[in-house]
């Protein structure tokens, strides 16, 4: 058997931290320590790119710090969307020193103050208006934005229930309908 067969800690010390390893006498974490941050240190240098890779020429996205304001670029405003399950909403929120959250979700903000997030389609709440609710935070200030959108109606709920055929959509009366 391979793997870790024991572990022990003890949080007071923070010192005695041990695990035993199948055919490995006991080791101590402490002493594992260098080799793994060893594994993981940087040298700064990616060094030489496999074939056929292209090394960035873009310059990097520069720090903006201006007034908190939130902007939604997409969707517009009571756009349809025609996604039923994830979308993708972009935009700004004026300086990149804030944090966002879009419907309890974070989504990162850049340094220039500009959000792209993948989120599940809202519910609808008011027919098929549906509505993202982002908030914006930078030390005490805060700015939000309920931002309304259309959902796909629900045409094809049907499909969704698993009933292929609804006999009241077809003009049928249910009675001429046989089962195998």
């Amino acid at each position: 058997m391979t793997g870790i067969r024991r572990f022990e800690t003890r949080a007071a010390t923070g010192t005695n931290i041990r695990a035993r390893f199948s055919g490995v006498p006991w080791l101590s974490a402490a002493a594992l320590l260098p080799l793994i941050l060893a594994g993981c240190a940087s040298s700064g240098d990616p060094g030489p790119l496999p074939p056929g890779v292209i090394r960035s020429s873009l310059p990097p996205v520069p720090s903006v710090t201006g007034p908190l304001s939130v902007y939604v670029e997409y969707p517009d405003s009571l756009q349809r969307i025609t996604a039923r399950d994830s979308n993708f909403v972009f935009g700004t929120v004026g300086t990149g020193d804030a944090t966002l959250i879009i419907d309890g979700e974070f989504v990162e903000v850049e340094p220039n103050g500009a959000f792209l997030a993948w989120l599940p389609v809202p519910s609808a709440s008011h027919g098929d208006t549906a509505e993202y609710r982002l908030v914006a935070r930078r030390g005490a200030e805060t700015d939000s934005l309920v931002h309304p959108i259309l959902v796909p109606a629900d045409a094809d709920s049907a499909w969704e229930d698993g009933v292929l055929l609804d006999p009241a959509r077809l003009g049928v009366r249910a009675e001429r309908w046989a089962w195998p």
